[in-house]
């Protein structure tokens, strides 16, 4: 009467939190499970609970419910082998192989807890292979889901697909929630990859599942990370993201979920350059990560904290934090972390002007690179250490053209003050010989003034001189052709600037490819590296067949032959580029993004951001990798492109332009190049006023129908 008591009210214990969707059963197992993806902290203690009514009267029932509450300890980033493993030791050979399978893979779960990856793996293999033959779908898709997770961590993003994929393909149940699970690990591999506009709408698909059902803490993790895929894109939302995830958190009491949604919003504030108010939030997390001894996150979390330290030049703070990072460890075991703890060094070497040690901290990060992914090796061709290279170079060149300057100062003045010590040894007075020596140290710090100035002044002359020759020859515009319509607009922050352009059209009029780049920083110096570009660019055009060679063999040679050209200049700035061709064959668009601003398709009354992002070219990137996308092509479609300049102006409300911003602007009624005029004159309106603090370049292009004659 008391077990029969103990299971009523249990039962119903359970189902007052949660209600099973159509199509689940209700046994007691089932319902826990339910509980898991809505409230983790709940499917435990309810779990166990229910787990001890059946503990003498139905011991399959028994062991089922502890294999949910497990994973609802796993949900919780706890580790249940503690008490798994001698569960499996005392049933083993008396319950059915596949809950003796779940207790093992459960366990083996638990080690991954405990950042013991490898064993990990390697007992969830071995319960993959003894239920090879046996019908465990479930069983099989959750083993290998936490097998690609394992290897996302390890930085393994075709392991961690392959895996996603396998467990798709044994747990197909698109009704299920374990499937939307797997396809979550499958997106944050997809988005590693590059490949963010398939990462982010897989990510949406799983939402479009979890949101109308009871999985609170499922939909909290995927808002989480749909949130962090959308950093870069647009801030604002994922901040709205990270705030939905915190919600959540909080409703189900997931202190941990809400440090995840507190840290992302951080990483939003860092982002937009907001430090302080970054680091007070990341603070906020690292009290939560130390209350539930996180190692690992505590210490990734302290990495980022350091950088954030780093660019306030607060070198002590950001020091301490660094040394508080176990790194032997991390090296061990999270190799893409221990990348970020390097990389983290070597900028506070930099910033303490320690170039020599941050040369060898790259040199440490490239090795380490290439020995943890070797099959890139060929590519990575160190040009973050030429980075450190030239910045060390550059810091030794200005120490001796100071010395130089010193030393010619001094000598003219030791001339002079010769000149005036032989003419005051005539003189007797000791008030005239006062006075003789005072109007001698006010003549040497007039001359040095003086020639300090003029040294200044004429260097500032030369660099105008030359850099303004260069700008004229690099900057064109291809206007109106057959096929398309064509216009861009080129505003420097100064005279001169570190924006380019090209348009190139193929013999038969039939494919147009068009680069858009921008090198960091504006100035002399930018200018120089884009002039360089152009050549380079144009050189290696004139060698191909724009008629015959593949869209995507073209942009990759370009790209690889300016990522060549810019190591060879062995210069410190970086590079984006949009390599963007026209295929009027087909109709198709094709794209790569080297770290600039997706372009935008506006066709009709809608627009499309075009995702295909990628990393810049030379400076401090190492291993630029610049993926080619393509979409088809409509006739009365319009193509916009800018650079980051742009982000700086402001909209009527006095609001950051933003992407949003600019595709809001954008009218696809009116030619490229009206459009062109609506953004010159919100350029020219800051520029009036305040100044430009960036160059920016606008280029829109609109597909028209190619003429019968070019098309017969």
């Amino acid at each position: 009467m008391i077990d029969r008591h103990w299971k009523t009210l249990a039962l119903s214990w359970v189902l007052s939190f949660t209600q099973a969707p159509t199509g689940f059963g209700s046994t007691p197992a089932e319902q826990v499970n339910q509980l898991i993806y809505d409230h983790p902290v709940q499917a435990v203690s309810v779990g166990r609970a229910l787990a001890e009514s059946y503990r003498d009267t139905d011991i399959q029932v028994y062991i089922r419910i502890l294999v949910e509450v497990a994973r609802a300890e796993i949900y919780q980033e706890v580790s249940p082998r503690r008490w798994v493993e001698p569960l499996i030791d005392k049933h083993q050979g008396k319950i059915p192989l596949e809950l003796t399978l779940w207790l093992k893979a459960t366990a083996a779960v638990g080690l991954q807890l405990e950042n013991r990856l490898l064993e990990a793996i390697e007992r969830l293999d071995a319960v993959i292979e003894k239920a090879r033959n046996k019908d465990f779908p479930k069983l099989k898709g959750f083993a290998l889901l936490h097998i690609g997770i394992m290897y996302y961590f390890q930085g393994e993003v075709q392991k961690t697909l392959k895996a996603s994929q396998r467990a798709m393909d044994v747990f197909p149940n698109l009704d299920h929630v374990l499937h939307y699970d797997i396809l979550a690990t499958s997106a944050m591999a997809f988005y590693r990859a590059g490949d963010h506009e398939r990462a982010i709408k897989l990510l949406e698909q799983s939402l479009e599942f979890t949101r109308p059902r009871p999985y609170r803490h499922l939909t909290a993790i995927l808002e989480l990370n749909l949130a962090a895929f959308r950093l870069e894109i647009d801030p604002d939302l994922a901040l709205r993201g990270y705030q939905n995830a915190a919600r959540l958190a909080n409703d189900i009491e997931m202190e941990i979920i809400s440090a995840g949604a507190l840290r992302g919003v951080g990483k939003v504030y860092m982002f937009q350059e907001k430090y302080e108010l970054a680091l007070s939030y990341f603070k906020q997390v690292e009290t939560i990560y130390m209350k539930h001894k996180l190692s690992f996150r505590l210490q990734r979390l302290r990495t980022r904290m350091a950088l954030g330290h780093v660019y306030l030049k607060q070198f002590k703070e950001a020091t301490k934090l660094l040394s508080l990072v176990d790194h032997q460890y991390l090296k061990d075991k999270y190799i893409p972390v221990y990348l970020m703890w390097l990389e983290a060094k070597a900028k506070l070497f930099k910033g303490q002007g320690k170039y020599k040690s941050a040369y060898d901290t790259y040199e440490t990060y490239n090795k380490i690179y290439t020995e943890w992914n070797a099959k890139k090796s060929d590519r990575a061709t160190s040009l973050m250490r030429i980075y450190f290279e030239v910045e060390k170079a550059e810091l030794e060149n200005r120490e001796l053209e100071t010395q130089n300057k010193i030393k010619s100062i001094r000598l003219e003045n030791e001339q002079r003050a010769g000149n005036l010590k032989n003419w005051l040894v005539g003189l007797s007075s000791l008030s005239l010989l006062i006075a003789m020596s005072l109007l001698w140290k006010t003549f040497k710090s007039r001359e040095l003034l003086k020639s300090n100035f003029e040294l200044k002044e004429l260097i500032r002359q030369k660099e105008l001189e030359q850099t303004s020759l260069v700008q004229q020859s690099f900057i064109e515009d291809k206007g109106d052709q057959t096929g398309f319509q064509f216009s861009a607009m080129y505003k420097p922050a100064e005279v001169i600037g570190g924006d380019w352009y090209g348009s190139f059209i193929s013999p038969n009029g039939k494919r147009v490819l068009l680069l858009l780049g921008d090198v960091a920083g504006h100035g002399m110096t930018s200018a120089f590296v884009s002039s360089a570009v152009s050549g380079a660019v144009q050189s290696r055009i004139a060698l191909m067949n724009l008629d015959q060679e593949a869209p995507e063999t073209i942009i990759e040679n370009l790209a690889f032959s300016i990522n060549v050209m810019l190591e060879k200049v062995q210069t410190s700035h970086h590079m984006t580029m949009l390599f963007c061709l026209f295929d009027f064959n087909d109709y198709r668009f094709w794209c790569s993004n080297a770290g600039a601003i997706p372009p935008t398709q506006f066709r009709g009354n809608t627009h499309k951001t075009l995702f295909c992002r990628g990393t810049p070219l030379g400076g401090e990137f190492s291993r630029p990798e610049t993926p080619v996308h393509s979409w088809p092509m409509e006739i009365g479609d319009i193509y916009g492109m800018f650079t980051d300049g742009l982000l700086e102006l402001e909209e009527k409300s006095g609001k950051r332009l933003k992407i949003k911003g600019f595709q809001k602007m954008v009218d696809a009624k009116l030619s490229p190049k009206e459009n062109c005029d609506l953004f010159s004159r919100l350029i020219e309106q800051r520029e009036k006023y305040e100044g430009l603090p960036d160059d920016s370049t606008i280029i829109f292009l609109k597909v028209e129908p190619l003429d019968q004659a070019l098309a017969s």
